[in-house]
């Protein structure tokens, strides 16, 4: 070869290396070099409750490494969170993933192991449920960690709470149960003790135990803490429990759960701490809590143990006895009547009896420190009872009101004579006026501190007596009443009366009727009003007349006398007779009246309604129909009845023939021409002197601020009467108290027409 030939060869060689170096040039793609694979991480699953039980899991897992092995786990447990579906990636991750962020190994746990027994504690207080996931990562021989977590979310359950009892001694489970609310006397010493059992220490299962590398305590639980409730703590903002340790990194001292299960209190003043210190009467409480091994607590409504200091006084109201301790005469409970001659009488009365209106009872009670209890001193206290009382009634047409006493408090000399059995060291008196009211008397015994008794004696009784209906006399033309004293209440001899009373032309003046039949006095000629459409029936000219119709004939009237009682320890002033019964309720009523069309008595004619005594109520009024009340009290309705100028004069039968000539609807004008006539019988009701008509202070009942025996007032209608101690007054107009029994009172209306003339031959 020509060193031309070289030359050339040379020379395209090194143009080829140029254009490498200008162009590049390759002849195949290379592969990426993976240097290490991460690993894979499976949970194969918990076997089911009844074998792992609620919060107690036996968890298996396994790991697979594509180009090496897995050499071991890490392992993390956190609360559940629930996944937000807008946004990407697992929300799980930014809690436990190694591999994408490191810091979360810092709540991690190193294993070799493929399997462990776990306790999944749910430490949210009392709750027992809690949401949790277990995160478990591969790890290969070259350090990587799976960038998927294995993870499985559950509930753990726990089986229930701890349950806690509390002891009468210091060591817990021995003594007497104390339960809540018990009591301790004042000043004496006392031990209190806990001690809990929880039901979740079932839920460990022997074969489960031999693979774990701790034991549970035998009992379950982690200790306990207390507080005494007694020292002052804001629990609000500070840890008021015990007992407690330094904490060197909060540079405070914290509450753990520890081994101190009971508490002795001397009680005596012995020392400065709540446990020497003598504890003031009343209510007490100390708070006791647990933790088990599933992190369960007591709940707060379950912790405290209340007990009180200080037992009740004792109390007895005097039920038909004497009162032994101060030697005194009187047997109790009785009433004073004031009479009004100005003297007065006791009666003695038993729970249930009805005492007389405006009458003052007197109840007295005795009691006692209960002897368990430590007194301080004689000097230093004074015992005393506390008395009052409440009363049940009802206004007409309204509801049901209750009134209360003022509670009063009487002291006492110092100190208490300790009682054997019953009986006690001090007594005292309870007194106020009677109304027409159900009354409940409450007495309680007091000691040195205050303490009432709990469980007070209580006596009820009635106040007011109810009134009899002595007799309803029927009077014509001037009669004039029998005395009421011939009467006793609901005379039978005057019920059984049925009187006769008939109608007649004032012009004759010889009729052949029976000697005991009576005369009505002719008030006179006028109308009777009527509607045979309607059945309206007026005794007076009806506002309008367009659509009634008239019926002449003649007005007569006859009278009832109505004698009445009250009981005679409620007596009224003799100087107003009308209060001896100072209103009636009252009906009359024919046979062929049944549903009571005309009013005999000009509107008060109903038995369920109430008159007062007319005059006194509307001075300035003409009343419908006259009432008097005579000197003995005995109230006089006058009563007037209608019959048809025909019937008078020609008898009822003419009458309706006369009517069957005339009148389409005859019967019917008939029946409402006569409904006075005939059968009748008067419904009477007596009520009593509770009021003192409309005005006056009788018509109001007193109860006084101090149920001591206070100045009684008196009896009379006085508006400007002024009482000492008065805690207030309830108007008694609206109280009638109505005699239990409706008397009746039968008589009958007849109509005696002009006899015919003779016919000589």
């Amino acid at each position: 070869m020509t060193w031309r030939r070289r030359s050339l060869i040379c020379s395209l060689l090194l143009s080829l290396l140029v254009l490498s170096a200008l162009f590049g040039c390759r002849a195949f793609q290379p592969e990426i070099v993976v240097v290490n694979k991460p690993p894979e991480t499976y949970i194969m699953g918990a076997p089911a409750e009844s074998s792992g039980g609620y919060y107690h899991f036996h968890l298996y897992w396994y790991g697979t490494d594509a180009d090496g092995e897995v050499t071991r786990f890490v392992w993390a447990l956190t609360d559940s969170s629930v996944q937000d579906p807008e946004r990407e990636g697992d929300e799980e991750d930014t809690r436990f993933n190694p591999a994408t962020n490191v810091t979360t190994l810092q709540i991690g746990h190193y294993t070799v192991r493929t399997d462990s027994v776990f306790d999944f504690q749910i430490n949210l207080d009392a709750n027992l449920a809690a949401g949790k996931t277990f995160h478990i990562v591969a790890i290969d021989d070259r350090g990587d960690f799976d960038r998927t977590p294995a993870r499985l979310q559950f509930i753990t359950n726990a089986i229930g709470t701890p349950r806690l009892t509390f002891y009468h001694s210091l060591t817990a489970g021995q003594g007497a149960v104390f339960a809540n609310y018990d009591t301790i006397g004042y000043g004496q010493p006392f031990e209190i003790s806990w001690q809990a059992t929880t039901p979740n220490l079932r839920s460990y299962e022997p074969e489960l135990l031999a693979l774990r590398d701790t034991v549970p305590p035998l009992d379950g639980l982690f200790g306990y803490k207390y507080r005494v409730v007694d020292i002052p703590c804001n629990d609000t903002t500070d840890d008021c429990w015990q007992p407690r340790y330094f904490d060197t990194v909060s540079g405070d001292s914290v509450s753990f759960f520890g081994t101190i299960s009971g508490l002795a209190f001397s009680n005596d003043d012995t020392g400065p701490t709540i446990y020497q210190r003598r504890l003031p009467q009343g209510l007490h409480r100390i708070l006791v809590n647990t933790l088990d091994m599933a992190g369960v607590e007591i709940p707060p409504s379950n912790q405290a143990l209340n007990y009180v200091l200080n037992y009740d006084p004792g109390t007895r109201i005097l039920r038909g006895e004497t009162d032994s301790i101060s030697d005194d005469p009187k047997v109790y409970p009785y009433f004073v009547v004031f009479h009004p001659d100005g003297t007065t009488s006791e009666h003695a009365f038993a729970e249930g009896d009805t005492v007389p209106d405006k009458s003052y009872v007197v109840f007295k009670a005795v009691g006692w420190d209960d002897p368990r209890d430590i007194k301080t001193g004689t000097a230093d206290y004074e015992a005393c009872i506390q008395g009052n009382f409440r009363a049940v009634g009802m206004y007409e047409g309204q509801s049901r009101f209750e009134f209360f006493t003022e509670k009063s408090e009487y002291p006492h000399a110092p100190g208490w004579v300790r009682p054997a059995i019953d009986g006690g060291g001090v007594s005292d008196t309870l007194g106020f006026l009677v109304g027409p009211f159900q009354y409940t008397v409450e007495m309680n015994a007091v000691d040195e501190w205050g303490r009432r008794d709990g469980t007070p004696e209580q006596f009820t009784f009635w106040g007011n007596r109810p009134p009899c209906v002595q007799c309803v006399e029927l009077l014509v033309g001037p009669e004039s009443p029998a005395t009421s004293a011939a009467f006793g209440c609901m005379d039978a001899g005057c019920a059984a009366e049925a009187d006769t009373i008939y109608a007649a032309p004032d012009f004759l003046t010889t009729l052949d009727v029976p000697a005991s039949w009576r005369r009505a006095t002719q008030l006179g000629q006028g109308l009777l009003w009527y509607n045979a459409q309607t059945g309206g029936v007026w005794l007076d000219e009806p506002l309008s007349t367009v659509g009634p119709e008239s019926m002449p004939g003649y007005f007569f009237e006859y009278k009832l006398a109505l004698h009445g009682a009250d009981h005679p320890l409620e007596p009224w002033h003799p100087l107003y007779p009308e209060r001896r019964i100072p209103s009636w309720n009252y009906e009359v009523r024919s046979d062929r009246d049944a549903l009571n069309i005309v009013a005999e008595g000009g509107g008060y004619d109903a038995l369920n309604f109430t008159t007062f005594h007319f005059e006194r109520e509307n001075p300035t009024a003409v009343p419908p129909q006259p009432i008097a009340v005579d000197d003995e009290g005995v109230w006089i309705f006058r009563f007037k009845f209608f019959v048809p100028q025909d019937a008078l004069f020609g008898g009822e039968d003419t009458y309706l023939a006369n009517l069957q000539a005339t009148k389409p609807n005859y019967l019917e004008v008939f029946r409402l021409t006569t409904l006075q006539l005939g059968p009748s019988t008067a419904y009477v009701q007596a009520n009593d002197a509770s009021n003192c008509a409309a005005d006056g202070e009788r018509a109001k009942y007193y109860y006084y601020r101090n149920v001591r025996v206070p100045l009684l007032h008196g009896l009379e209608c006085d508006p400007g009467s002024v009482y000492e101690n008065v805690y207030g007054s309830i108007s008694l107009e609206n109280f009638r108290f109505k005699s239990r029994e409706i008397f009746e009172k039968r008589f009958v209306i007849k109509v005696v027409p002009i006899p015919p003339f003779p016919i000589f031959p």
